[in-house]
């Protein structure tokens, strides 16, 4: 069936993606750990094994989300070559968000909680500096996973249409 079908190529693509994170998470862990600049980063207590494993689950969420994102973007071309083309803009787009975690004075807010990536990123930094706020933790994890539904649920609608490569 072609839900099924749909799912197999979601699946794999969350794969890659967390596994590819994972790489990097674990490399950033040791880097810091070993490296020195842990404390110099994240504070007195470093980039503590405990702060890998707190990390892990909302990489997880966003494997999921951006894999689901990638899916309903290149759902919409008629080529391979086409998807290939939607996707570089994406990606430089996602640099910003990335940028803006750097700004002084920037702080995780209930606002920041629903902007898609930059609310795992703020999340992500908070964990990693000290405790991240509960409220906008739990609307970042919430928001994140509905927009991965959302995303998902526009690829299945495209899957298998005429004008979809991935179909």
């Amino acid at each position: 069936p072609r839900f099924a079908l749909l799912l197999s190529k979601y699946a794999a693509v969350v794969t890659v993606a967390f596994l590819t994170a994972l790489a990097n998470l674990f490399a950033t862990w040791v880097t810091f750990s070993f490296g020195g600049l842990g404390k110099a980063i994240c504070g007195p207590a470093g980039f503590s094994l405990w702060t890998l494993l707190q990390i892990l689950p909302i990489l997880t969420i966003f494997a999921a989300f951006f894999s689901s994102i990638l899916l309903a973007l290149c759902s919409f071309a008629k080529s391979f070559k086409e998807a290939q083309a939607y996707l570089i803009p994406v990606m430089l787009i996602c640099l910003a968000p990335g940028l803006v975690t750097l700004m002084p004075n920037i702080e995780f807010t209930n606002l920041f909680a629903v902007v898609p990536l930059l609310n795992v990123l703020l999340l992500s930094r908070d964990i990693m500096t000290g405790q991240p706020p509960l409220v906008p933790s739990f609307i970042a994890v919430i928001t994140t996973i509905a927009y991965g539904a959302a995303a998902l649920v526009i690829a299945s609608h495209l899957f298998g249409t005429s004008h979809s490569v991935m179909g």
